[in-house]
């Protein structure tokens, strides 16, 4: 409608001011034409085309016919000549509409794509995506939750449920107000249940066109899962170096022989002034060299080679403590999983009293 009122007021223009069919004003239909059928669909386009040839017809009949002053149609080029030229740029503008519709929706079609993309990328790497503006107050949230960033036009330092101490807060403002990015801000969130959420808040600042600092954007991931088992296995392995320290069994654990940990009972039965000692220590050195060695080496090879849960069953060893105190020992190992990888854990049972009372019953009843 806004295109068909702008060619009819080009149209008055050219009759008012006596020029008929070779008014400049007329160039307005052919940019009319050609916005219409860029910015709408292609017959649109034409229709309008067609509309505007008919008046171009229209002003050249009148002028052909006389309607128009005669100075109007004083020319020397003949009005048919001009009225297939006014004709020709209304076919061109309806064409050129066409192609720059085209291009128009494959642009779109391609930032269309593009953002499918982008959003599929984020759905995987976050769980949401939020922005602050210039005063650092967020201004979206892709999925607000009940408290934290989900509240509108409020400062991070200004939401009282982020599970941040006032240190971690300042040190947080200090960061946004420096313009440097950011990652792996672990906040407490409520969601829509009214549940806790670990929630981890990465980003980085915006600028503008002019490259004028605009505010931060930046994603979030919900970690519960993630924090629930960290902390469950810090307790676990809590638990388990509280048992292997308190133990009354020497106990160490080893890779190839080597001892990388050791309790307090396994350093006294060896002869080390401490379990901190034996760090390092190859355990081959306690065994003296002939058949109990070699005994040993067999199964230090069994137990690389064995999987994690896997383990030897007890067998006697005479062994040697540092200090020289030859010892009779019991020893079985099983193979675990540390925090550093797959290593063997050896128990032993000192039985070097016990058999020197089987031994001295022995020659006593020899003697009888």
């Amino acid at each position: 409608l806004v295109a068909l009122t702008e060619m009819a007021l080009a149209a008055l223009v050219a009759v008012a001011v006596h020029q008929g069919v070779r008014s400049p004003a007329l160039g307005l239909c052919a940019l009319a034409v050609c916005v219409v059928g860029a910015i709408t669909r292609p017959r649109f386009g034409a229709a309008l085309g067609a509309a505007a040839i008919a008046l171009l017809s229209l002003l050249a009949g009148l002028e052909i016919s006389g309607a128009l002053p005669a100075s109007a149609a004083a020319s020397g080029t003949p009005v048919q000549v001009v009225l297939a030229f006014q004709c020709l740029v209304i076919v061109c503008s309806v064409v050129g509409g066409g192609v720059i519709a085209q291009v128009l929706e494959r642009s779109l079609h391609a930032a269309a794509e593009r953002e499918r993309r982008f959003r599929g990328l984020l759905r995987i790497a976050a769980d949401w995506y939020w922005e602050q503006d210039a005063q650092l107050r967020f201004t979206h949230v892709s999925t607000p939750t009940a408290s934290g960033p989900g509240e509108p036009l409020r400062k991070p330092w200004a939401l009282t449920e982020m599970g941040l101490s006032e240190e971690q807060l300042d040190a947080h403002r200090a960061e946004l107000e420096a313009r440097r990015p950011f990652s792996g801000l672990l906040v407490q969130l409520r969601d829509a249940g009214g549940q806790w959420r670990s929630v981890t808040l990465s980003g980085e600042p915006k600028y503008d066109a002019g490259d004028v600092f605009s505010g931060y954007w930046g994603v979030a991931r919900d970690v519960t899962d993630e924090v629930r088992a960290q902390r469950a296995t810090a307790a676990s392995e809590m638990r388990y170096r509280e048992l292997f320290t308190r133990s009354p069994s020497p106990l160490f654990l080893h890779r190839r022989g080597v001892v990388f940990d050791a309790n307090e009972a396994a350093a006294r039965l060896f002869g080390f002034p401490n379990a901190a000692a034996m760090n390092g220590f190859n355990v081959i050195q306690l065994f003296p060299a002939g058949a109990s060695r070699d005994q040993a080496l067999e199964r230090l090879v069994r137990m690389e080679r064995m999987s994690v849960g896997d383990g030897l069953p007890i067998d006697d060893f005479m062994v040697r403590a540092i200090d020289g105190r030859p010892l009779s020992v019991q020893a079985t190992a099983v193979r675990v999983d540390t925090v550093s990888g797959p290593a063997s854990l050896s128990i032993f049972y000192d039985v070097t009293a016990r058999q020197a009372v089987e031994s001295a019953l022995r020659r006593s009843e020899a003697m009888l």
